[in-house]
């Protein structure tokens, strides 16, 4: 499976992008990015591929993506197949590290934090 670069859309005048990723499936290739990712699926069900980790994902899983790690999400087949009473639902949040500022990140209360951001 090839891997692809995603070019997300920046909007210069936001620190972080929110949207909800709503559709028969979940259409976003095998990829990475930059920006950090925090996914919560609010309906469906597959098989999800982060990193060199290979699981299942179901309703209510909350997932956290480190900077360029390679992700793709696939939806089992009666979501594939568009079953009619099949929809895929997730909040995706979105953003770099520095997006509360250049020095927030500094500051020793977000010693433990930094390190999971640079573990993720």
């Amino acid at each position: 499976m090839k891997i692809i670069e995603a070019r997300l859309p920046q909007e210069f005048d936001k620190s972080f992008i929110v949207f909800q990723e709503t559709g028969k499936f979940f259409p976003a290739p095998w990829h990475y990015h930059p920006e950090y990712e925090l996914v919560l699926v609010n309906k469906s069900t597959g098989r999800r591929m982060v990193g060199d980790h290979i699981g299942y994902f179901e309703e209510d899983d909350l997932v956290f993506m480190g900077s360029r790690l390679p992700h793709v999400w696939v939806n089992d087949q009666k979501f594939l197949k568009g079953e009619a009473d099949y929809q895929a639902d997730a909040i995706v949040i979105q953003f770099v590290e520095n997006f509360l500022g250049d020095k927030f990140l500094d500051i020793p209360e977000l010693g433990n934090f930094r390190r999971f951001l640079k573990t993720s």
